[in-house]
Formats: C-alpha cells, sequence, structure tokens
C-alpha cells in the first residue's frame, strides 16, 4: 500500500477553516481558494490553493500522510436526520459561537456562509462548502466543472435511446477519467448528479451565484462560496464531525463523514456510460464503494495545479465515495 502525499499541505498540518476564492480580475485562469492550517508546531499557516483541492479540505482533518492513511478526521461526531430545506436558515459562520475566537476575528472566515437548522433537539451549524463537498466533490474534474456554466454538459452528453435506456456518453481528453468510469460507487454518484432534475440543478447553482456575486476590489474577484442545495434532502441520514456544546445542544460541522438515503430519483431504466478507451460501454456491475488509485509500489504526489490524462494513470488519484448510500436506486446491483 502507498502514501498519498498532498504537494501543497505539510505532513501533520491540520485543517482549521476555509477562506474566499479568489483570482485576477480579468485572468481567466481557475479559481483558487485560501484555507488555513497549523502544522505539528503549532504554528498557523495559509495556502492558497487549486480549487481541485476542495476535496480533501474536510474542515478538521490532520493531513498525517500514512501508507494507508492520508489524513485523519477530528471533532465529535453526531449523527442525524436532515428537516426538510426550507426550514433551514442562512447565517454567517462568524455568528456561531462553536467557531473558536482565533479564526472569529479573520473576517474572510466568519463571513463564510452556512445553513442553521435544528434537529433532533439539536442545532446545527453546517458551513456550505462542506455540504457541496460531500455531495459534490468526489474529483478534480467534477469540481472544475463546477466553476464554469454548464460544466456537467461539457464533460457528458445524455442520451435517451428508442428502447429507454439512457446512454451517458464522455469524451477522451476533456471528459471524465476513464479510471472513474469503471468504479461502480462512481457511476452511481454521476447518474445521481446528471440525471436527477433537482439535483442537477444545485450543481449548477455554484457557477450561478458564483457569477452573480463575485466582488472586484484591489485587482482580484473575491467570492464566499454558496449554492442552493437540492430540495430533495429531507430525512437524509447525516454522520458528521465538529465541535458540540451538550449544554447548548449546538454543534458546528467541520466534515460530513457520510450521507445515507439520498434520493436517487430514477426510474427502472438501463444506464450505460461510454467512454473511447472503454471497448464496451459500463453500467451498474463493477467494483463496490470506494476503491483507490491505481496500484505500485510507489508513493503517489498529488498536486492539485493539473490533473493527468490518460498516459498517466498512475497519478490519477480519485478520492473514495465514502459513505454515500442512495435509497430506490435504480442503477445499482445490475447484472
Amino acid at each position: 500500500m502507498k502514501k498519498i502525499l498532498f504537494k501543497d499541505i505539510p505532513t501533520d498540518a491540520k485543517l482549521l477553516a476555509m477562506g474566499n476564492h479568489f483570482r485576477r480580475s480579468g485572468d481567466r485562469q481557475q479559481w483558487r481558494v485560501a484555507a488555513y492550517f497549523r502544522d505539528h508546531q503549532g504554528n498557523e499557516l495559509t495556502r492558497n490553493l487549486a480549487v481541485e483541492a476542495l476535496c480533501v479540505m474536510g474542515l478538521g482533518r490532520q493531513f498525517v500522510q500514512l501508507e494507508g492513511e492520508p489524513y485523519r478526521s477530528g471533532g465529535f461526531k453526531q449523527e442525524f436526520s436532515l428537516p426538510p430545506v426550507a426550514s433551514w436558515q442562512e447565517r454567517c459562520l462568524g455568528d456561531c459561537s462553536r467557531l473558536s475566537k482565533r479564526l472569529a476575528v479573520r473576517r474572510e472566515v466568519a463571513e463564510q456562509k452556512c445553513f442553521v437548522f435544528d434537529t433532533g433537539g439539536i442545532t446545527v451549524w453546517l458551513p456550505k462548502f462542506e455540504l457541496a463537498r460531500k455531495l459534490f466533490f468526489h474529483a478534480g474534474f467534477l469540481v472544475r466543472a463546477a466553476y464554469h456554466p454548464s460544466g456537467l454538459d461539457i464533460i457528458f452528453n445524455v442520451k435517451q435511446d428508442d428502447e429507454e435506456a439512457i446512454h451517458i456518453h464522455t469524451p477522451a481528453k476533456t471528459g471524465a477519467p476513464v479510471s472513474i468510469l469503471k468504479k461502480k460507487a462512481y457511476r452511481d454518484l454521476l447518474a445521481w448528479l446528471l440525471l436527477n432534475e433537482d439535483v442537477y440543478r444545485s450543481f449548477n447553482s455554484i457557477w450561478m451565484l458564483l457569477n452573480r456575486d463575485l466582488r472586484n476590489r484591489n485587482g482580484y474577484q473575491r467570492w464566499q462560496f454558496d449554492f442552493r442545495p437540492p430540495n430533495t434532502l429531507d430525512g437524509v441520514k447525516v454522520i458528521a464531525r465538529g465541535p458540540y456544546d451538550s449544554d447548548d445542544r449546538e454543534m458546528l460541522i467541520w466534515e460530513i463523514s457520510g450521507l445515507q438515503g439520498l434520493d436517487a430519483g430514477t426510474n427502472e431504466q438501463d444506464i450505460y456510460f461510454h467512454h473511447p478507451s472503454l471497448k464496451l460501454p459500463v453500467r451498474g456491475a463493477g467494483e463496490g464503494r470506494g476503491g483507490s488509485g491505481a496500484q505500485g509500489a510507489d508513493d503517489i504526489e498529488v498536486d492539485t495545479e493539473q490533473e493527468p490524462d490518460e498516459a498517466k494513470d498512475r497519478q490519477s488519484i480519485e478520492l473514495p465515495v465514502e459513505d454515500i448510500v442512495f435509497s430506490n436506486s435504480a442503477f445499482q446491483n445490475r447484472p
């Protein structure tokens, strides 16, 4: 088993908070995001990361970068069910008393957006970024797609044939890596993103709100992450970690480690994925949830500045789709 090393994150650093997205005004390059860490000596440091890094930016994670254990999660573990989305409030993170004082004084951190709701007698503060990360950001190409208009339509072409089977095509160089399509967990996730209209709209709301709300100041464009959640999250079970006050019964979520009972939202239809590197299309059968990168003896360094092409499959790392469980899924467990 190999180590997965994150190039821009010091070993044993703990992720404390996320800041704003930014890029130079007029620059067509990809957005970057500020991340605040504490290293093993207790020093606080800031890293400006490419948005692909958002895949692994679960707050409270310590990036130990050990063999078989790239990071460790922190915080109190809690399970609860999501109430109807219509009952959620929107607040700034700085309004939460569970946020540490040293972070609350950072305006960029304090102004990050949260959902706030009550469930099971607990008031939950859920950073918008963390919910979107767990719902959508399971590979670098998906993160990049969220920051472009109709990003999923650039990567995938969905068609339905006369027999009502659904065919999802992706091109070789600008589409999804073929290694992704070989994993059943990813095919389930992609079918959910592409075929559930509510989820599809939610994903596209990231670009819509970015384009609407970005601010220009001192030669830079800046944006606080925002999106509109799917309306079909009512009753979904959340497994989360973060600081919890048992007296006030209030929790700030650092990391969502699991979502169970997501509505697949598909009918009983055959779904096929097509890629130029696949001799035959693939559908529901394949590997189970999770999965690692390509196997080999060398350690792997994850560089968020670029995505490997098909010829560099050894370095093409996809995150396991950890504990994402769909209900009434029409595309699971097919022969």
